[in-house]
């Protein structure tokens, strides 16, 4: 018999959002090193967030969708996979690890996997650092059910070794492994598209491509937006900051309204929408999750402006392959910096580029996957 995983999502591997393009990733990687292995999906239906799904049938031979509420011990205690056979068991996002007991009970020799999409850990011990007492209390819930939650699991993932650092003080190490997010083939294509040269670009934009259904990048943006926007609108006055990607509402554009602030939105192709900007930013405050656009960036050719934590143990190196900041100050200067200079920006894209292509690409991450999937 082929070897079984199952895949416990709670949500969708799909092109909606960072956290699904990395998990259709993932698992095409998974198909890619072991063709003949079987993949079975159970996952939460978001249909607000359930968008670019289409490839899921040619990744996973099952595919079984449960409502929000049935995503619990109770609603899936009668469901049929709890009848059939797996070796391995992945439970993605904090959400998914509640049902680890169900499962662990019906597939007593399984492997079971607990991959943390951002340690709540790392999240909680970082606001505590901070002194951001209202912060810590809140991501410190998370941290106790994530925790819970790794006690049980035989395995546990992560996609930065930032976390894995984080996350070892309290769980066994051995149990830890890390796989980071690269770029998929098809990411590479479409980038490759946007990478035109640094003279064919607006010199006068700067992009922020994320998914602004995420906290962390809601924040991220205002503070943006309010602390550093105005500094380069200063010395560029017809500069502009072009805003890419799902999740944003009437409440955020209200939230972030500033003359320049240009809210471009979902496009279904990234190079259609940032193949005229000078530099990409990526300002997060904490959390920085699996970090994806630090690379789509630099697939692209844009020199990048990013917070320190957004890159955190990440080869991306300062002043050479990236600037980081961390100050208002600092980001308006370098981001300056990038839209006055043609040849520091385009310095700083190769460098970039020729790292992300060497090292953060889902073929370079097959050592990793087959360690933590057993293939």
């Amino acid at each position: 018999m082929s070897k079984r995983i199952l895949l416990v999502s709670f949500y969708a591997p799909s092109r909606g959002h960072a956290g699904g393009q990395r998990l259709l990733d993932l698992y095409s990687q998974i198909k890619l090193i072991c063709p003949g292995i079987q993949l079975v999906l159970l996952c939460c239906s978001h249909p607000e967030s359930d968008w670019g799904c289409e490839r899921l049938d040619e990744i996973f031979d099952e595919i079984h969708w449960v409502a929000p509420a049935e995503f619990s011990v109770d609603g899936l205690q009668h469901h049929s996979l709890l009848r059939s056979h797996f070796d391995l068991i992945d439970f993605q996002y904090l959400q998914s690890g509640r049902l680890i007991p169900l499962f662990a009970m019906a597939y007593s020799d399984a492997v079971i996997v607990f991959n943390v999409m951002e340690s709540q850990l790392r999240a909680a011990w970082f606001a505590l650092k901070q002194v951001k007492m209202w912060m810590a209390l809140r991501m410190g819930m998370y941290a106790l059910k994530e925790l819970q939650y790794c006690f049980r699991a035989d395995r546990v993932g992560c996609v930065s070794f930032a976390d894995l650092h984080a996350m070892k003080w309290l769980v066994s190490e051995r149990k830890l492994f890390c796989i980071e997010t690269g770029l998929s083939s098809k990411e590479i294509a479409e980038c490759s598209k946007a990478a035109i040269s640094t003279e064919g670009r607006n010199r006068n934009r700067l992009v922020y491509l994320a998914y602004f259904g995420s906290a962390t990048n809601r924040d991220s943006l205002y503070w943006f937006c309010k602390q550093v926007h105005p500094l380069i609108r200063a010395k560029i006055p017809d500069y502009e900051l072009l805003v890419v990607g799902r999740g944003i509402d009437q409440a955020l554009m209200d939230a972030c309204f500033e003359p320049g602030v240009v809210f471009v939105g979902e496009v279904e192709h990234i190079h259609s929408a940032v193949a005229n900007a000078c530099a990409g930013i990526a300002p997060a405050l904490y959390g920085a999750g699996i970090r994806g656009k630090v690379h789509q960036y630099a697939a692209m050719g844009l020199p990048c402006v990013a917070s320190s934590i957004a890159v955190e143990s990440l080869e991306y190196e300062h002043g050479k392959s990236i600037f980081l900041a961390d100050s208002p100050d600092d980001f308006a200067t370098y981001c300056t910096r990038l839209l006055s200079d043609d040849e520091v920006a385009g310095h700083v894209a190769a460098q970039a580029k020729a790292l992300c292509m060497s090292g953060y690409t889902w073929d370079s991450m097959t050592g990793a996957i087959r360690r933590l999937y057993s293939l």
